[in-house]
């Protein structure tokens, strides 16, 4: 992270809500958390379908059985949105042919949309492994929310927005994305940072020497971290946004998990990865990451690094009025 405050973001945010769902139970609670996170931001809503033009086998299936296949996806995307309070106007049916994967990343990425997905295993028809939620991880250019088995469709709008921050630039990609939404609902951002334990190399016992610069180098980083903090909490609430920082001590994983389940917060934002990613570019999804989402029960939001963030804003201008038509729409 930079030394100084983040800026606030100028650019445009999403301009539509996608949420993609399989034929499963979990499809009802992935569209209403979708349609929830469109309300809330004024934007459009999706329901989209995809539906893999290869079985399993290979081969393609018989085109009666295709056809079939075509119109209950249709029936099932009308019963979603009929069980959804959202307006008619805003609310669009598609069903897709092709990768799933694909599909849908094209789908988001051409029109600047957010995703809303189930978490791997949550929804089996659509074959969360977590190789394909990594795939789509990777593929989007774009924010994606993931809707993990245990959460709950929340019934008013975001109050608090909780942003894990790690001094990384891909951590600044989240805060932005937390700042669109918070502009929009009114919602507090809880900017959270753990400072972790400052590693020496061992060889036997630490000298007094070596117990001496670890304790300033905690000390150290403790005060950059909470400084930082402080400065960016400042810098929000002086733009007219809600918000409140804590700056912790200890195990990353431990701490984040604990304060979440503490501050029970929303939404959670934050990104694919972190500070690791300085040196694991292969990774699509980091440790860190990877422990929060095993563990969480109510939808977070990841964003990918400022790199991919700033591709997809500046895209959004140029292909706002460029929407990509699907084998067919319902």
């Amino acid at each position: 992270m930079s030394a100084q405050a983040i800026s606030l973001p100028t650019t445009p945010g999403p301009t539509s809500v996608i949420a993609c769902v399989g034929e499963t139970p979990r499809a009802k609670t992935i569209a209403a958390v979708g349609a929830q996170l469109a309300q809330m931001l004024d934007l459009p809503l999706t329901l989209l379908r995809v539906i893999e033009t290869v079985d399993e086998t290979g081969l393609r299936p018989d085109p009666l059985e295709w056809d079939l296949c075509r119109h209950q996806a249709r029936r099932q995307l009308s019963r979603l949105a009929g069980d959804l309070a959202f307006p008619d106007d805003k609310i669009g049916l598609e069903v897709a042919e092709g990768e799933r994967v694909q599909a849908i990343c094209h789908r988001a990425n051409e029109t600047g949309s957010i995703l809303v997905i189930g978490t791997p295993d949550s929804d089996n028809s659509f074959i969360w492994s977590r190789d394909t939620a990594q795939r789509v991880l990777e593929a989007s250019t774009g924010p994606v929310l993931l809707v993990p088995d245990r959460a709950e469709v929340c019934q008013r709008s975001y109050a608090r927005i909780m942003v894990p921050l790690d001094g990384s630039s891909y951590s600044e990609a989240a805060l932005v994305e937390a700042i669109h939404l918070a502009r929009w609902t009114g919602a507090e951002l809880l900017l959270a940072h753990v400072v972790p334990e400052v590693a020496i190399t061992r060889f036997g016992p630490l000298e007094c020497s070596d117990v001496e610069l670890q304790l300033r180098l905690s000390r150290r980083n403790e005060r950059a971290a909470c400084h930082f903090l402080e400065r960016t909490q400042r810098h929000l609430i002086d733009q007219g946004i809600k918000a409140r920082s804590l700056c912790l001590n200890g195990d990353v994983r431990t701490m984040l998990q604990r304060t979440i389940a503490a501050e029970k917060p929303d939404l959670l934002i934050f990104t694919a990865r972190g500070q690791g990613g300085k040196s694991c570019h292969d990774l699509t999804i980091g440790s860190t990451a990877n422990y929060l989402l095993a563990h969480l029960d109510q939808p977070a939001l990841l964003v990918r690094s400022s790199q991919a963030l700033a591709k997809r804003q500046q895209s959004q201008s140029s292909q706002l009025a460029r929407r990509p038509t699907p084998a067919f729409a319902a």
